[in-house]
């Protein structure tokens, strides 16, 4: 076995685990359940009710879809990919109407690119997808391989982690008295100024970001362990259902919504 294949299957493994352990719960793909409803609604917010062909690359168990589906969300077309065939397969059940397969963003010579373009989508959604690519070259690169699949007024939904946020909320931290929050070993997050580049490199326009977590990570992620200290992060402590109802204030938010257009 190779380096490479090596380094796959670790960082294939914690998935698999996690897919055995919740199924088709969101849990399987992130373990923060109030900021997952978050961001399930900021993208039902930005995209039309009906009529849509949506495609979600890095769409794990389908998660995404079942809450989109459940909040009103009318789509004529629904297509998926993951890197996890588990994934897929538990997404195949659960919503037996779309249309998912097995991607690999890294891998010009990969299924998915034509898959991408045969399905023509008028909406694509990438919810932590490049941060679990090693390196910002490989996140530019998929990026773009990305876009040139997409037909003209498809809009772009990105939903990542960012450098910037992270520095903002650990400087915030540090005044609080709490250790500096890492990286996951199997994320890199991204920097806005690649985004930003890529998309417009790749004829894109109306690119804008909205740093929606910061209200909640100041919650979850500063009061709740500075003042309830035992278990940090703690998902399901009340103060972060709280701090996600408050209107958001940028700065500290570690994930930021960037949408798009293709032109």
């Amino acid at each position: 076995m190779t380096d490479f294949e090596d380094s796959e299957k670790e960082f294939k493994a914690p998935w698999k685990a996690w897919a055995d352990k919740y199924k088709d719960s969101p849990r399987a793909t992130f373990r923060d359940q109030i900021q997952f409803e978050m961001e399930v609604k900021a993208i039902y917010d930005s995209i039309s009710k009906k009529g849509e062909r949506v495609l979600d690359l890095g769409c794990g168990n389908g998660a995404s879809f079942s809450m989109l589906l459940k909040l009103g969300l009318k789509p004529s077309a629904i297509s998926g990919g993951d890197a996890l065939d588990k994934f897929i397969n538990i997404a195949r059940k659960k919503i037996p109407h779309g249309d998912f397969f097995i991607m690999n963003l890294t891998s010009k010579d990969s299924i998915c690119w034509e898959k991408i373009k045969d399905f023509r989508p008028t909406v694509v959604i990438l919810k932590r997808v490049l941060c679990n690519l090693s390196g910002r070259k490989s996140q530019r690169l998929a990026l773009a391989r990305v876009c040139r699949c997409l037909p003209k007024s498809c809009k772009i939904i990105i939903i990542e982690p960012m450098q910037e946020g992270l520095q903002r909320l650990n400087i915030l931290r540090y005044l609080f008295g709490l250790e500096a929050l890492k990286e996951p070993m199997f994320n890199e997050y991204l920097r806005w100024e690649d985004i930003h580049y890529c998309l417009k490199k790749s004829s894109c326009i109306n690119i804008t970001k909205v740093d929606y977590s910061s209200t909640y990570y100041i919650g979850s992620r500063i009061l709740q362990p500075f003042f309830w200290p035992d278990v940090e992060p703690d998902y399901n402590h009340p103060i972060n259902k709280y701090f996600s109802k408050l209107p958001y204030r940028e700065g500290f938010g570690l994930h930021w919504i960037i949408r798009a257009k293709k032109s």
